[in-house]
């Protein structure tokens, strides 16, 4: 399969009319993604015109030789597999028992492959994850399969092991609807070259609610080379199919009578795709756009290198399945390794129990159970001892333990060498323990608007206790994140506004701190928190364009909609809602907020933490009045096509809004413009790229420049602080 990842994209607001208040959607301005290129349409179209041609002489010449014994072909040609007895005997199941909600009815995994690896990448499939699923698995190949391998193998009738597998794929899904529908809830479709996680895999399947439609998998649209290319509309998206692809029984239902149209109506060569547009067509579901199916259906973009390297990785932590193990002995080593952490975890677990056992037996007064041996008796005694913060307090002078110093060197007392690199153990152990106390830091970041993201660590010391334990005193680099749209959680979906939320997110520039892993945790959080209200996610695999950040989100609107183009430095109120819904009419006005922007706070706010500023405060001494600019507007869906929409050639930072502006006053729209107290740009420091053209970077200057403080305040300081005339004048 070739390897797809998100596009990036920036920010809006959206408001459809309704009998009382309009809907909102909220379009936000992120950054991160990358992908990888489809192939052109010019050989697909001549490989069509071909394959029609031969396919009548094929058809009418063989058709006899199609219909065999255990298949027939229904009015439509559709091959439906009547030996239901003979799928169950293959995945061992019985059919009798359709007991839903059991450990072994949750899900069933369709693995596609092909002959040559049915011996390899197949076997070691089902070798390692595939006999511990909360449910069954098959792996479906081509009719003239072969192999000596014991594993469930289901043949399909007419299909052969050709790339790319889209008859292959579709006639899987119809093969798990026509013989499986009945005895699952979930049905997946997997690669012979993805590991998954059973017990994560069933730990979130037991989470969604399984009569209702989902389509779910890491969303795609396609990079930017393939942009516009895969005859994908406004609303529609694919499921990437490499990391893995889940449906709800609902859902493979609506599907898979229309497999046939499906098939007769291909776009693309690439089998997701086509998947995706029949799901989005006949079940009205689109694949999940959520940020989070990134970490939770994980694709490593290193190709055969991929989990050949070091496994203690966060990824390889957190995922439900890891995509792809190209070569199959190392899905056995990652399998390995994955059992261990289990291990691990049921050993924390059953040390938990004995201790939560010993308490109780104190609280009670009563005593342990009698163990068989003495020994058992102390290694119990031991894990029942609570883990403490407290420091080992020595009783006697040998039983003070120093501690070795360590940061980019390790300074250590036992060692021959006083000074050493760090060795692979230490390293190892240091990494362990920062992710664990990130992961404690980190637990209701999304419920406080904020992440705390780990840099370095500066130095530390450790040392180690003869009860085999180890303390460590860490000094770490941390950066506070405020996640941006936190708003419209408090002003939005606390309030009840009738709003929906699209949010673009793009790659960030080289050098600069991806922090879109935290905004899209947020929108997939506050989307289970209000399932009722429509989020979306759109990514662009390139970097920075705000002008094609907000046509890509304005294409998700009707015309009737009403659209507010907002960034993600902005906060809003209420009020502000209502304004952009008083003062933006359908066909005939729009509405262009003038915005309060803050100055820099270590210039205007000194002593003040970030996270205690008052943001609606409208002062001289920490804002001014954004007069100069038209990026933030609300306008109809309507007003955007008759003014031609955004020019998606501009690229980078600015000239976007003014360029629309012109436009709108170009087509006799009229315009209200006012200061809105409401709405209001949260400073932050504006990197200029010298890579701009003259004109948008003098105007990224000119808005850098401005943000420092009131010219009041900038003169004071040039007063009270000689020095900066005198380097001015030695430096001019």
């Amino acid at each position: 399969m070739n390897p797809y990842q998100y596009q990036a994209p920036p920010s809006g607001i959206e408001l459809v009319p309704r009998p009382q208040k309009m809907k909102i959607t909220v379009r936000a301005v992120s950054g991160s993604a990358g992908g990888h290129g489809r192939n052109g349409t010019a050989g697909q179209l001549l490989g069509l015109v071909v394959g029609i041609f031969f396919g009548f002489v094929i058809t009418a010449a063989f058709r006899q030789l199609m219909l065999k014994p255990h298949m027939c072909l229904s009015s439509r040609n559709v091959p439906v597999y009547d030996d239901t007895s003979e799928a169950f005997r293959i995945i061992g199941h019985d059919p009798k028992k359709n007991v839903h909600n059991s450990d072994k009815n949750l899900v069933f995994v369709g693995v596609m492959t092909a002959n040559m690896y049915l011996g390899s990448r197949a076997k070691a499939v089902f070798e390692t994850w595939g006999k511990h699923l909360p449910g069954k698995i098959a792996f479906f190949s081509s009719e003239a399969s072969t192999t000596d391998v014991d594993i469930p193998l289901i043949r399909l009738r007419g299909v052969d092991d050709s790339y790319p597998p889209q008859k292959k794929s579709f006639m899987m899904l119809k093969y798990m609807a026509d013989h499986f529908a009945d005895h699952f809830e979930y049905f997946m479709r997997a690669d012979d070259d993805v590991y998954i996680r059973p017990d994560k895999l069933e730990a979130f399947l037991r989470s969604v609610n399984s009569t209702r439609a989902h389509f779910i998998g890491q969303a795609g649209k396609g990079n930017q080379e393939e942009f516009g290319h895969l005859a994908l509309k406004d609303d529609e998206n694919f499921c990437m199919g490499g990391p893995g692809v889940i449906m709800s029984r609902k859902t493979l239902l609506q599907v898979a009578p229309h497999i046939r149209d499906c098939l007769k109506n291909l776009r693309s060569t690439h089998e997701d795709v086509e998947v995706g547009r029949c799901v989005r067509k006949y079940a009205k579901v689109p694949c999940t756009w959520s940020y989070e199916m990134q970490s939770i259906l994980y694709h490593n973009s290193s190709g055969t290198e991929a989990f050949t390297g070091p496994l203690k990785q966060r990824e390889v932590h957190r995922a439900i399945t890891l995509h792809p193990i190209k070569n199959h002995t190392y899905l056995y080593r990652l399998h390995y390794y994955i059992q261990s952490l289990n291990i691990k975890s049921k050993e924390a677990e059953l040390v938990r129990t004995i201790r939560e056992l010993y308490k109780t037996s104190e609280e009670v007064g009563t005593m342990m159970p009698n163990l068989d041996s003495p020994a058992k008796g102390v290694f119990l005694n031991h894990l029942s001892t609570d883990a403490t913060l407290q420091k080992w307090s020595p009783d006697l002078e040998e039983e003070v333990n120093a501690w070795d110093f360590v940061s980019r060197a390790a300074f250590c007392l036992g060692d021959a060498n006083p000074r050493h690199k760090p060795t692979s153990g230490m390293n190892e152990g240091l990494e362990d323990v920062i992710r664990d106390v990130m992961e404690i830091i980190n637990k209701v970041s999304k419920e406080r608007g904020r992440v705390i993201d780990f840099k370095e660590i500066l130095y530390g010391y450790i040392r180690w206790h003869p009860s085999h334990s180890i303390e460590y005193i860490i000094d770490m680099l941390l950066h506070y994140v405020v996640l941006k749209g936190y708003d419209f959680k408090r002003v939005c979906l606390e309030g009840e506004e009738n709003v929906r939320l699209v949010v673009v997110s793009f790659r960030p520039p080289p050098g600069q701190e991806d922090t879109t892993e935290n905004v899209e945790a947020l929108i997939s959080s506050l989307q289970l928190d209000y399932p009722d209200v429509p989020m979306s996610v759109l990514q662009a695999n390139t970097s920075f364009a705000r002008a094609l950040a907000l046509e890509l989100g304005a294409g998700q609107c009707e015309e009737n909609d009403l659209m507010f183009f907002i960034d993600v430095d902005m906060t809003f109120t209420p009020g502000a809602l209502d304004r952009i819904r008083l003062h933006t009419v359908q066909g005939i006005q729009i509405y262009y907020p003038i915005v309060f922007s803050e100055f820099d706070p270590s210039v205007t706010r000194k002593g003040s933490k970030d996270e205690t500023y008052d943001h609606n405060l409208i002062d001289e001494e920490v804002g001014y009045w954004r007069a100069f600019g038209f990026g933030i507007v609300s306008m109809y869906k309507s007003e955007l096509l008759t003014a031609g929409g955004l020019d998606t050639s501009i690229l980078g930072w600015g000239q976007e809004d003014v360029d629309l502006f012109e436009k709108v006053l170009k087509k006799k729209i009229q315009v209200f413009r006012a200061a809105d107290p409401g709405l209001v740009h949260i400073f932050h420091h504006v990197d200029c790229d010298h890579n701009l053209v003259t004109n948008q970077y003098q105007m990224c200057q000119g808005t850098r420049y401005s943000t420092y403080g009131a010219t009041h305040s900038l003169a004071k300081t040039i007063i009270d602080n000689p020095e900066i005339l005198a380097y001015k004048r030695r430096n001019s």
